[in-house]
């Protein structure tokens, strides 16, 4: 930040950091479980904003898909428990509405990008 930082940045900055949180929720939970994860399927108010979607796409360099159905907790509670219950097929997720956001991040931005992300944590770790 510099004198000159105004609304703007900062709020772009508050975006960004949230994609770069969850990307980085994102990756741990793949690196865990040994598996890739190919799309991100999201709800809720700050989907909202076409800026931080887009972020998170290409940040992670997958499709992210915003449900049409603003709050998903109960309806996916519901349907988790119809699948225990043999109510549901286990495609009642993939015929739900979404709005894709696609990647359009090349990889040497991306890679940048994370890159200093993963400094400016380290050094508040160390601050």
């Amino acid at each position: 930040m510099s004198r000159t930082t105004g609304k703007n940045e900062i709020v772009r900055d508050a975006l960004e950091c949230i994609g770069y949180q969850i990307g980085d929720i994102v990756e741990a939970m793949s690196s865990d479980s040994e598996m890739k994860v190919k799309e991100l399927r999201v709800d809720g108010g700050p989907t909202k904003n076409k800026f931080l979607t887009r972020f998170q796409s290409d940040i992670l360099d997958i499709p992210v898909l915003v449900s049409e159905a603003e709050e998903l907790s109960g309806i996916g509670a519901a349907y988790a428990a119809g699948l225990g219950l043999s109510l549901y097929k286990p495609d009642i997720f993939q015929r739900m509405s979404h709005i894709p956001y696609e990647p359009e991040m090349d990889s040497e931005q991306r890679e940048a990008r994370k890159s200093g992300w993963k400094k400016a944590v380290e050094s508040a770790l160390h601050y």
